[in-house]
């Protein structure tokens, strides 16, 4: 049964989850301090993750939904299983404190795998509490905690990318928790979070070879970037390849304005655009880099329509104080590995 993200922190069957076991002396020490744990996310952001720890395969997403409160789901493919409900999150000192619990539908004692999510999520959060501030200096890094924990900024939620990776089998790959697909969810019955199962098997897109053609120039607000006559422009400012489908390539130039982002920077607005793309975010070799003194990122996004996996590539260049220009280039993927060298050139 579909809920809205408001029902959700309002349903039934609520039980409060045990404190993490540190002993308190009442003559002594005085009544402990639940601070409720801020999440600065964008309601709705989540991550989902494919645990695949002793021969486990499921997937374990996580959603926030505003204040304190995280919506998090299990489901296992080979089971079809599923375990939904909603958990508030309080601080005690350094450490998380579960605070009440919504079942929404599911049982917590129905696979090995469900019995062990509340304490996956806790330790999750437990890293992230302890790592917070320094995710505020450095983008990505790895700390050790009950685990070998992998950080990465613009990751939802706890900005885990990774955990457990150091007892993964160098031959399979198999045996961690791993960054499955993230993103904003759009209602509280999206499927892409609601409803994930995997992501499906891909189509094949076009493979053809491009042949650098005679130069030509795509020009935005007196910004320039040097194309070939493989590239026609639309009525939308779009500039496209189109050979074996209406869009196999496209290449765009967009002014962005800094006043519209507040007290964002690009890096945020990054973070914005990956987990927006309105495809399925495919983040293993998402990478986000600077050239020549340009903010770039490279990623890849399934489009559940088309079945078809796109490569994205966006570079930021900085025009004056309150603007710059975005240059985006979208690529099937089959296209672009068939390509690279001529794809990657017409950036770097």
């Amino acid at each position: 049964m579909r809920r809205t993200i408001a029902l959700l922190a309002s349903l039934s069957f609520l039980f409060l989850a045990s404190a993490t076991g540190q002993s308190q002396d009442p003559l002594t020490d005085g009544p402990a301090e639940y601070t409720p744990l801020a999440f600065d996310e964008t309601p709705g952001a989540y991550a989902i993750y494919h645990d695949t720890r002793a021969g486990n395969d499921s997937y374990i997403g996580v959603c926030f939904l505003g204040g304190n409160e995280l919506a998090i789901r299990l489901f296992e493919p080979a089971t079809g299983n599923e375990l939904l409900f909603t958990q508030t999150f309080y601080s005690s000192g350094d450490a998380v404190d579960p605070g009440t619990i919504s079942l929404i539908r599911g049982s917590f004692s129905s696979s090995p795998a469900a019995e062990r999510l509340i304490s996956t999520i806790t330790d999750c959060a437990n890293a992230w509490l302890h790592s917070r501030e320094r995710l505020e200096e450095e983008p990505d890094f790895a700390v050790e905690e009950n685990a070998m924990y992998d950080f990465r900024y613009w990751v939802p939620v706890f900005r885990v990318f990774a955990f457990g990776l150091e007892r993964c089998d160098p031959a399979t790959g198999l045996g961690a928790v791993k960054l499955a697909t993230a993103g904003i969810a759009q209602s509280g019955d999206d499927p892409a979070f609601f409803e994930y199962v995997g992501l499906p098997a891909r189509k094949k897109g076009p493979s053809f070879s491009i042949e650098p053609g005679a130069p030509r120039t795509a020009t935005v607000d007196g910004y320039s970037v040097p194309l070939d006559m493989n590239w026609t422009e639309g009525s939308d400012g779009i500039w496209r390849i189109a050979r074996e489908s209406p869009q196999d390539a496209a290449f765009l130039i967009e002014t962005i304005h800094a006043a519209d982002y507040g007290d964002q920077d690009v890096f945020d607005l990054i973070k914005m655009l990956v987990l927006n793309s309105g495809c399925q975010l495919i983040p293993d070799d998402l990478r986000i880099f600077v050239f020549n003194e340009c903010p770039c990122v490279f990623y890849r996004v399934y489009d559940p329509e088309g079945g078809m996996v796109t490569v994205q590539y966006k570079m930021f260049i900085t025009r004056d104080e309150s603007r710059f220009s975005m240059v985006s280039l979208s690529v099937f993927e089959s296209l672009y590995e068939k390509n690279r060298a001529y794809f990657d050139s017409i950036l770097f």
